[in-house]
């Protein structure tokens, strides 16, 4: 038998709790707003990095996968805080939730900034479950057993995430 030790709930914020609440920061001086940039340049060294690991010809790579999720969580993030939202908000609202993140970017003119399809749409929404429950992080046999075999393209999916950081990264930039 295993025993589990389980954590102390913590009155401490947790480390990203911590970095989100320090946004904005003066730098000699000289204000820098780390939210829309950092995260849009986030969401780029991810779908990068997902870019350099091969498509597998067989079966799945979990960590492409993740890292194309995770580029798609950041760039969408990365729009709401252009809308105004801090990274403590987006921290607090979504989580790792990119399909409520993509309807309330919506909801605030994502689709004037980036017009992504309905067919596109589609692929994140079909992601959202998987990239919260963290099946590409860590083994999920269900998963492997009952869904995986519905995943979309995984080049279709890290084009999304191409497109959400070229179309978001000069507004970004521009904002810090």
């Amino acid at each position: 038998m295993v025993t589990v030790k389980r954590a102390k709930p913590s009155r401490r914020p947790s480390p990203a709790r911590r970095h989100a609440q320090q946004q904005r920061v003066s730098i000699f001086g000289i204000p820098f707003d780390a939210g829309p940039y950092g995260l849009i340049l986030r969401a780029k060294m991810f779908a990068d990095a997902a870019r350099l690991i091969p498509t597998p010809t067989a079966g799945h790579d979990w960590a492409k996968w993740h890292l194309v999720c995770h580029a798609l969580e950041l760039g969408l993030k990365a729009f709401l805080t252009l809308q105004g939202s801090t990274l403590e908000d987006v921290f607090e609202a979504y989580g790792h939730k990119i399909d409520l993140a993509l309807s309330d970017a919506m909801s605030m003119g994502l689709s004037a900034a980036v017009p992504l399809t309905a067919h596109q749409r589609k692929i994140i929404r079909m992601l959202a479950t998987p990239h919260a429950e963290k099946v590409f992080e860590y083994p999920s046999i269900v998963f492997v057993m009952t869904d995986a075999h519905s995943l979309p393209s995984i080049d279709a999916t890290l084009e999304i995430a191409d497109t959400l950081v070229q179309q978001l990264y000069g507004p970004c930039q521009d904002y810090s």
